[in-house]
């Protein structure tokens, strides 16, 4: 028996406590529903943001993995924070089937980047060193929740 085209629709299975928590909504609030319709709807800039352009939506139609990648989620009372995810597919019986999706709040490690950059630019030394999120991404983790969602296809 073939696989059956996956519509690239996902919806909301399961959100941990910490996401929940996170965005302000609740799983039965989200649960059966496309959750980039809640927390990813809008670029940071205030234009649009298209599921077909979405790195995370497009992992389970296109069988990717996603690590590492740079967003920004909204919560609902409209404000936003910056994230990083991972989005890794769910295999059944060799079909894909949903996708977990790991989100961390990385509105610390910005705030501190800021600072350290900030007093990097400050001390103007032939030995300033400047710090991106990348290599606050190397340091050992903060103590905050990690939020995990599990989305499954809609056919």
């Amino acid at each position: 028996m073939g696989t059956p085209p996956l519509t690239g629709r996902t919806c909301c299975t399961f959100m941990n406590p910490a996401a929940e928590q996170l965005t302000g909504f609740c799983f039965e609030e989200v649960s059966g529903r496309v959750l980039h319709n809640f927390i990813h709807h809008t670029r940071p800039d205030g234009s649009p943001s298209p599921m077909p352009e979405c790195p995370i939506d497009r992992a389970l139609p296109e069988s990717l993995e996603v690590r590492n990648h740079e967003d920004t989620f909204f919560r609902k009372d409209g404000s936003r924070f910056p994230v990083v995810c991972n989005a890794r597919v769910i295999y059944e019986h060799g079909r894909a089937v949903g996708t977990v999706i790991e989100v961390r709040d990385v509105t610390e490690d910005k705030r501190a980047a800021a600072t350290i950059d900030a007093q990097t630019s400050a001390k103007a030394t032939c030995h300033a060193r400047t710090f991106n999120m990348r290599k606050l991404r190397q340091l050992p983790p903060l103590d905050r929740p990690l939020w995990l969602i599990c989305c499954r296809s809609m056919r």
